[in-house]
């Protein structure tokens, strides 16, 4: 009776969870061991990346210093060949001194050739002579010709027109007109006398006339002259005055002009000035555009995809790495061990997840965080979780052993 009491009070010691608790502990397992998982991909990318740019600086220098010994070997092999070709040429001048004078004794004139071809020259000379002078007297001759030619053109044509002239005088005179002397009778005209036709009717003669001058006074002449030197005066004042405005007018116009002047080399200048700060914003701007990557310009779409396609690579390439030497089915994330997470501050927890820090600095906080995550880990567990942890475990078996 013993016995059965025990088994039983042993089977009702044994709780069982419930399908949500089992549900939400495996969600939060699967949670956490992702997101270790993501931390763990981003410290081996971050120190992928830095051993890249490591390899790329030293690959980097090793072609700078590669092509500075090319160039200097270049430069070398120039040098050389230059001054071989200053040897050459100063070996062939060498070779060539007194060369001109052996070719001067070589070639002496021969001067009873050269008195021959002299003479030749001359009698060639006088013979193109004699023929210019043919030509010219030639040319001479034909403009005395047609200079004659008119002239006695001319005077033939008046001796015609002379023969012509008493021909025609010497004809007897021509018959007279039939209707020449024929006599009309004409009508006396009648001569009209009217008072339109007369011009002016009546002759009279002018009466000189004078009219008497009423005022007899004259006015005094000292003050005529008294008044006439206030108004010269006035007018000199007032000559004197207008000289002064243009004056001033032409001062404050030249004021104004070279005030002007200034504003347009102001002008001019800051005009260039700010062309060339354009130029140089525009070759900064261009650069900026050189060293950006590609992917800016890709539309939101295609950034989100690609930023996808590289998480499922490096997901991938983490689970080929880390399955590579074991043999395991099923989610990988399933097969991880547990390790409790680093107590962490809220700052320090978003810049561990932030993915835009820069290599240098999440480097310089790895180690950080590693040594509270072993302070964690040195910790003694508590014994609940722990047989907590081997039940969720054991339904992670249980659960995928017949889906594999």
């Amino acid at each position: 009776m013993f016995p059965k009491v025990k088994r039983k009070l042993g089977k009702a010691g044994r709780l069982r969870l419930s399908p949500n608790e089992e549900a939400l502990l495996l969600k939060e397992e699967y949670e956490r061991r992702k997101k270790l998982r993501l931390q763990q991909v981003r410290e081996q990318e971050r120190s992928i990346a830095l051993q890249i740019r490591q390899e790329v600086k030293q690959r980097r220098d090793e072609q700078l210093h590669q092509l500075a010994e090319e160039l200097k070997a270049e430069w070398r092999k120039a040098q050389d060949h230059k001054i071989k070709a200053l040897e050459k040429l100063y070996l062939s001048s060498l070779r060539a001194v007194g060369e001109g004078h052996r070719q001067a004794k070589e070639n002496e004139p021969d001067l009873e050739e050269l008195a021959r071809q002299a003479e030749e020259r001359k009698h060639r000379a006088e013979k193109r002579h004699k023929e210019a002078l043919k030509e010219q007297k030639k040319q001479k001759e034909k403009l005395r010709r047609e200079q004659t030619w008119r002239t006695n053109a001319r005077k033939h044509a008046l001796h015609m027109e002379k023969e012509r002239a008493a021909k025609i005088a010497n004809l007897p005179p021509p018959p007279p007109h039939p209707f020449e002397n024929v006599e009309v009778e004409r009508i006396p005209t009648v001569k009209v006398y009217e008072a339109d036709n007369f011009s002016v009717t009546h002759h009279h003669l002018s009466d000189a006339y004078v009219d008497r001058e009423l005022n007899t006074e004259q006015p005094d002449a000292r003050l005529l002259a008294e008044e006439e030197a206030k108004r010269l005066e006035e007018l000199q004042k007032e000559e004197e005055r207008e000289r002064r405005e243009q004056l001033e007018k032409a001062h404050l116009r030249g004021t104004y002009a070279l005030k002007m002047i200034h504003l347009a080399q102001d002008r001019e200048r800051l005009m260039k000035e700010l062309e060339q700060m354009q130029i140089m914003d525009l070759a900064r701007r261009r650069q900026i555009v050189a060293q950006m990557p590609p992917q800016l310009f890709e539309p939101a779409y295609r950034r989100l995809e690609i930023k996808e396609d590289w998480q499922r690579e490096l997901e991938f390439a983490f689970e080929d790495m880390y399955t590579g030497d074991r043999k395991m089915k099923g989610d990988m994330i399933l097969h991880l061990e547990p390790q409790p997470l680093p107590a962490l501050s809220d700052k320090s927890h978003n810049d561990e997840l932030d993915i835009s820090l820069e290599p240098d600095s999440m480097c310089e906080a790895q180690p950080e965080s590693g040594d509270v995550a072993e302070k964690e880990a040195s910790r003694p567990s508590d014994p609940e979780s722990k047989r907590a942890l081997l039940l969720l475990l054991l339904l992670i078996d249980i659960y995928i052993a017949p889906v594999v």
